[in-house]
């Protein structure tokens, strides 16, 4: 029986896209081992797990369309144990958690975000046992260039369109590339967006 098993909560990963949120609860299990962590990518999923767990708490990223997140907040009638947590407010968390229409009982972070302060917040609220304690998130220093990549990595560009874009060879961009995954830790394009958005390095989509 995994550490997990025998606390009754669960943290649903919500993203439209299957390979971003697989990546983010990917991330949470690696960081949080003693949390019982999923993906879902659409209403039904997420119906179907907080009716098996209680308490169900669902992470969205705080750029969600605010029809979608008041289509989950509608389950509450359903299913009462339905929560909301979140990175990424900035300084002004009142001003987002207004914008998302989330009540006091859910949950809103700063971008800089202390993984024992998450595990011991989820071990609260009955998601994970005490004690279970994760890693901190440590704040980056990017370089002017690496923080460039980042921005049009997040608009979808491939590196040769990034090389045509900056002016330079696609051989150096993949250089700039592995110097910006090293950097934050990572080993790919999709970790590095997810670990920058963590670190608000970039804003959510």
């Amino acid at each position: 029986m995994s550490d997990h098993d025998s606390w009754p909560g669960c943290l649903v990963v919500y993203h439209s896209h299957p390979d971003v949120g697989r990546a983010i609860a990917s991330m949470f299990s690696d960081k949080l081992p003693g949390l019982r962590v999923v993906s879902a990518t659409n209403i039904g999923d997420i119906l179907h797990l907080s009716l098996q767990y209680s308490p169900t708490w669902i992470w969205v990223d705080t750029c969600t369309d605010a029809e979608q997140i008041e289509q989950f907040r509608m389950f509450r009638s359903v299913c009462p144990g339905l929560r909301f947590v979140g990175f990424g407010g900035g300084d002004d968390l009142a001003a987002t958690r207004l914008k998302l229409g989330w009540g006091k009982d859910d949950l809103l972070f700063g971008e800089l975000v202390p993984w024992d302060k998450l595990a011991a917040s989820f071990a609260s609220l009955g998601l994970m046992a005490p004690g279970d304690q994760g890693q901190t998130l440590q704040a980056v220093k990017l370089t002017r260039r690496m923080s460039q990549l980042l921005i049009l990595l997040q608009s979808g560009m491939a590196n040769q369109a990034i090389a045509q874009k900056l002016g330079i060879s696609e051989h150096t961009v993949k250089v700039h590339f592995c110097r910006l995954y090293e950097r934050l830790g990572v080993n790919n394009r999709l970790q590095a967006l997810h670990k920058a958005q963590l670190l608000g390095l970039i804003a959510g989509r």
